[in-house]
């Protein structure tokens, strides 16, 4: 069986926007802007601007609302791409065009900068082995709202 698997990557155009279907399951899409490099005539680099609309469901929509904002630099990894054409409604009637990727992944770029990562609470956690717990800060699986030592000062 043939499939496609494309990876993108680029810069949240937007924050993503948070759903659920007919069915109740969660569904989160957002805009991906990707710099493609090209050359001019006279050999000199240049960037053209690529827009995607990505869709996510199920816990990775659900992740993806929860932890992107605009401007985050991320690798999309989609296994089904479609492209929709359409006239708009203005009287030029221009023609317009959307790619659209059904993500499977979505991961924090660090290309350009360093990220402070953090996994959240578990809903359903062991308790905490008390030999440890003053070393790791993970240990008791924490709790919403609290930020362990490592993190303290470090904001967005």
């Amino acid at each position: 069986m043939d499939s496609i698997n494309i990876a993108v990557t680029g810069k949240l155009g937007g924050d993503p926007r948070l759903g659920t279907t007919k069915n109740g399951k969660a569904w989160t899409s957002f805009s991906l802007a990707a710099d493609v490099p090209s050359r001019t005539g006279g050999g000199d680099r240049e960037f053209e601007t690529r827009w995607y609309k990505v869709w996510c469901y199920g816990a990775l929509a659900e992740h993806v609302a929860q932890s992107l904002v605009k401007g985050d630099r991320v690798t999309v990894r989609a296994d089904d791409v479609s492209c929709r054409a359409w006239t708009d409604d203005s009287p030029e009637h221009k023609p317009r065009a959307q790619v659209e990727l059904k993500a499977y992944d979505v991961a924090a770029s660090m290309r350009f900068e360093t990220l402070v990562t953090a996994k959240a609470a578990r809903q359903a956690s062991a308790p905490a082995d008390s030999t440890t717990a003053g070393a790791d800060p993970w240990a008791g699986g924490g709790q919403a709202g609290q930020v362990p030592d490592v993190l303290a000062g470090v904001t967005r």
